[in-house]
């Protein structure tokens, strides 16, 4: 098979919210980066913390089916959702994999952090001596390992819907916990499938992409708010900071 360069991926990618979509245009390229990753190199690790599980659900629904069969076939995906009955053996599963796979694997974040109360109100599990293991606490251990991390939507890339005023469990953004760490921002509610697929594709083939202020892809979010209606809310400072 002929792989596209980086340079041709990257211009595909541009052209994404055309009709046709990366998806649909290089469907062999894509899946067959999603194959590599399902006979398990290199390894992907999906958290869900806050979050409504509406990005992941609606990313499943909207690809093309040969590449939702890629994705559900990726044995080296360790997925942990909340709740989720027996979380020690998930946990314990991830910190094996970050383990063996220093520096190899890819930490994907759906949903924000909640850091209130030292990350108690986010628990996922019990390390040896019964103590609670948060979200949070899983979340740095498994970032310093990981050769990068992807906040999948809003609530994950900024806080979102969790971390509205007067946020009780102190939920933030996954770059805002991981300050300092390179972190890969795909905001939307939920985020464009295509551009979830897009980014992927391009960290797993050809690293991370090169990312706005915002930590976004600027493949898919450059330009996204120049000249737009909405600007001028923002200018303005015309936004909802709290919900009434």
């Amino acid at each position: 098979m002929t792989y596209l360069s980086k340079k041709d991926f990257s211009q595909l990618c541009l052209g994404s919210s055309g009709e046709g979509g990366i998806s649909q245009i290089y469907i062999p390229e894509i899946v067959r980066t999603l194959e590599e990753a399902a006979m398990g190199c290199p390894p992907v690790i999906w958290l869900q913390g806050a979050s409504c599980g509406g990005c992941s659900i609606s990313l499943l629904d909207n690809v093309h089916p040969k590449l939702r069969n890629a994705l559900i076939k990726i044995k080296s995906l360790a997925f942990l959702q909340q709740p989720v009955a027996k979380k020690n053996d998930f946990v314990e599963k991830m910190l094996t994999i970050a383990r063996d796979y220093k520096g190899q694997f890819y930490l994907i974040i759906e949903g924000a952090i909640p850091t209130g109360a030292d990350g108690l109100y986010c628990i996922v599990g019990e390390d040896a001596d019964g103590r609670p293991i948060s979200l949070l606490n899983l979340v740095k251990k498994l970032s310093a390992s990981a050769k990068a991390v992807l906040a999948l939507g809003t609530c994950a890339a900024f806080g979102g819907v969790p971390a509205i005023e007067p946020n009780p469990t102190g939920c933030q953004g996954v770059s805002k916990v991981l300050a300092g760490q390179t972190v890969i921002n795909i905001p939307g509610c939920p985020p464009h499938s295509e551009w979830v697929i897009g980014t992927l594709v391009h960290v797993l083939r050809y690293g991370i992409p090169d990312l706005d202020g915002d930590l976004r892809p600027t493949l898919f979010y450059e330009g996204l708010d120049q000249g737009e209606e909405p600007l001028g809310y923002l200018t303005e400072s015309l936004k909802k900071t709290s919900f009434s």
